[in-house]
């Protein structure tokens, strides 16, 4: 019996960008949910994180505050930690640049008139709008489990200034990750390296007292706790300028290696 004739042809699947995106689609989606779900559980504990920090000292310590300023430390620091997390996803995607060539794969792609610069931004871009997506998915669920917790849940503008305070240091460490990958491929493992060391001087740091220069070296030291005070012009100039370099470096490396 013959097979049905189908199309030959996915319209959405005709250019590179669409291609990394269906790839990509169902592992994203599943560390999308799983963060949001991470969020709703924090978000529904936050009524109960006063009591936890007047009776435990350590907790204390490690938050830098009182128990009348418990929450909103707690928010700042587990909003740390998971945009770092959240990294995990994009640098998973950007990891197809090098990937995709050990498999062979690249060689089908250049096959059809695609570029390098085509390949190389699809793959970056699309890793750090995953990453945003995912730790912007995290903060959503605490926001909206929150209201119901807390007698006077915090406004929705609290974690717009959580989400825009952690993106910048987080879009660094994508570029960073971008820039070992293309550069030290072999050393490419040595990224989730440095998300552990990044999240242990930012969360335990203030316990083993690390020197403030050293913790301020992974981009999120900088962050101030007191969501009243936004990020310094340049802090802001400091971050921007750090990605770019990295991002144009790392382009111009890709463009000129030999596959």
């Amino acid at each position: 019996m013959p097979s049905i004739a189908g199309r030959k042809t996915l319209p959405f699947l005709r250019n590179y960008p669409m291609l990394v995106l269906v790839n990509q689609f169902e592992s994203s989606a599943v560390w999308i949910v799983l963060l949001f779900i991470f969020g709703a559980m924090y978000g529904s504990v936050l009524g109960s994180i006063q009591s936890i920090v007047k009776g435990n000292p350590l907790i204390t310590k490690i938050l830098q505050t009182q128990a009348n300023q418990a929450i909103t430390s707690f928010l700042f620091v587990i909003s740390l930690v998971f945009a770092v997390i959240a990294t995990v996803p994009g640098i998973l995607t950007i990891y197809k640049l090098r990937t995709d060539e050990k498999r062979g794969l690249i060689e089908l792609i250049y096959a059809r008139p695609v570029t390098r610069t085509t390949v190389y931004l699809a793959n970056v871009l699309i890793g750090m709008a995953i990453s945003v997506v995912a730790f912007v998915g995290f903060e959503m669920g605490i926001f909206l489990t929150q209201q119901a917790t807390l007698k006077s849940p915090l406004k929705l503008s609290h974690f717009i200034s959580l989400i825009w305070a952690n993106g910048l240091p987080m879009l660094v460490l994508l570029t960073l990750a971008t820039a070992i990958i293309v550069w030290l491929p072999k050393f490419g493992k040595a990224i989730w390296g440095v998300l552990y060391v990044v999240i242990l001087l930012n969360y335990f740091g203030s316990l083993f007292k690390i020197k403030h220069w050293i913790i301020e070296s992974t981009m999120f030291g900088l962050i101030k706790r007191n969501f009243s005070h936004p990020l310094a012009t340049e802090q802001i100039c400091l971050m921007v300028g750090v990605e770019l370099i990295l991002l144009i470096a790392s382009w111009e490396h890709y463009r000129k290696i030999d596959l």
